[in-house]
């Protein structure tokens, strides 16, 4: 951090800190820093009711809108303040913000009591952890840990980047704990009590781990268990050019990238290339490589990365957003194609990779290019878009309205335009288990042989048995795509 950024932030915090402590003795109405507003007034429940999103996930219609109704009459019986405090009691609806946030910052302090299961949703999904750290690991539930602190992404994956919290930050009971949190898009920072405990680390869906998190949610105080106090809840939006910057300075490439690599711009978006560790003696050949829940590779992924590296072959990759499918998306991958192989030496013909909704793109692109494509190579790809539900929910995978949808599909679904791959000779390889529920298999990769192979085709299948969405450990340690991918790389 700058100089003057050390300074303005130790100033904020001792500011806030006296102002911290005045709201406490007097209750008076919170008075947020500058460029923050308040998310609770200390006098009453405006601008909050009462959710529990797990309790209506699954109800439909009438149930659902009952539901709802019910939680919101029930919210004040289980929620009230208390001498400027939001008092809790571990019982009822969570706290739930009548407004949706996006790119924010968020600062918030609680206290709760022993055995305490909390925590912070952003954008209605779980969440910011918050634990009784007393509480010992549990041997029988090994994604329980309290004893490591509070402020983890507590419903990502297990051994993932901001799963667990860098360091053990909570104060003792009866005092109180301050939450910085910083989101943008879907990487998330936690600051605790003034230290870092999640630095830059994706945040999954909980409902649908291979989309990003939706790009507005509301902000959730959850509890169950145990009395919690909140107070000093303070947010401010963060906007467009600020969030690029941010993202720029506060997280170094190298710990962006699984491998050691090259960060930089095209089109506007964050683009990556981790070079071959052996020269070729002519253009370089590359994979151009598609997350789906983040603009860079998960570490998971670091075992098939080093063996194309040590083969000779380049990996790059570009941040498309929410643009996965669309135009927009492949114009940004174009952009990305002209940098590499007209600026750094790289090959025409790149293998095309993807993961799930990275899939489409991948696919998508090398159907409108099948001179330019040297193979493509899926991770349980999304390759038909009729059957991928993100679809018809116009959520961001492929922007369409459902009024749009007939007109649309046909121009863009790449299940349906096979036949200049065919043509140009250009191998098809996926692998995709047999039980993956969100992206189902016969409807997209194995549709997509049957459908190829007709065409005079030739498309490689692995299914893994008893395997479905986003097994990423198994999936990447697979022999087979390694090879297709050295084998076609040039």
């Amino acid at each position: 951090m700058k100089s003057t950024s050390l300074i303005t932030a130790v100033t904020w915090f001792l500011s806030s800190s006296l102002m911290f402590s005045a709201v406490a003795l007097h209750g008076a109405e919170p008075v947020p820093p500058e460029g923050f507003r308040s998310l609770f007034n200390g006098h009453d429940l405006s601008g909050w009711h009462g959710l529990n999103p797990h309790s209506v996930d699954k109800l439909e219609g009438e149930k659902r809108d009952a539901s709802l109704k019910q939680m919101r009459d029930d919210f004040p019986n289980h929620w009230r303040v208390d001498s400027g405090e939001l008092l809790n009691i571990g019982t009822g609806p969570y706290a739930t913000t009548d407004a949706e946030y996006g790119d924010i910052e968020l600062l918030i302090e609680y206290k709760t009591v022993p055995k305490a299961d909390s925590g912070i949703y952003l954008r209605g999904l779980p969440q910011v952890q918050i634990w009784d750290i007393n509480q010992p690991s549990l041997p029988s539930a090994p994604d329980r840990n309290p004893n490591r602190g509070s402020g983890g992404l507590f419903n990502n994956t297990l051994k993932t980047r901001g799963r667990d919290p860098l360091v053990v930050a909570d104060k003792q009971f009866g005092e109180w704990n301050a939450f910085r949190i910083r989101q943008i898009g879907s990487r998330t920072w936690v600051w605790l009590n003034d230290k870092l405990v999640v630095d830059d680390a994706v945040m999954e869906d909980y409902q649908d781990r291979s989309q990003p998190i939706p790009a507005k949610g509301p902000i959730m105080l959850q509890t169950h268990g145990g009395e919690i106090r909140w107070r000093n809840l303070f947010v401010r939006e963060i906007g467009a050019d600020e969030g690029t910057k941010l993202l720029g300075e506060t997280t170094p490439p190298e710990k962006k990238l699984p491998l050691p690599g090259d960060v930089f711009r095209v089109a506007g978006r964050t683009a990556f290339v981790i070079p071959a560790e052996k020269k070729s003696d002519g253009a370089t050949p590359w994979v151009w490589y598609a997350p789906t829940l983040a603009s860079y590779p998960a570490i998971e992924e670091r075992w098939m990365f080093e063996r194309f590296t040590k083969a000779g072959i380049a990996i790059a990759g570009i941040d498309v957003g929410e643009s996965y499918g669309s135009p927009d998306g492949r114009k940004l991958f174009s952009a990305l194609h002209r940098e590499l192989t007209q600026k750094r030496g790289f090959s025409q013909r790149p293998i095309m990779l993807g993961r799930s909704r990275g899939g489409l793109m991948a696919l998508g692109w090398a159907v409108e290019n099948a001179d330019k494509v040297g193979g493509f190579a899926g991770i349980y790809p999304v390759c038909n878009i009729a059957s991928y539900p993100g679809v018809t929910q116009a959520s961001g995978a492929f922007y369409l309205k459902p009024e749009q949808l007939a007109e649309k599909l046909t121009e863009h679904n790449p299940l349906d335009r096979l036949a200049p791959l065919a043509k140009a000779k250009v191998p098809l390889f996926a692998i995709h288990g047999d039980i993956d529920k969100v992206v189902p298999l016969e409807a997209n990769s194995g549709e997509v042989r049957k459908r190829y192979e007709s065409l005079g085709g030739e498309m490689q299948l692995i299914v893994p048995a008893g395997q479905g969405h986003n097994m990423w450990v198994g999936f990447f340690q697979c022999q087979e795509l390694v090879d297709f991918v050295i084998a076609n790389a040039k």
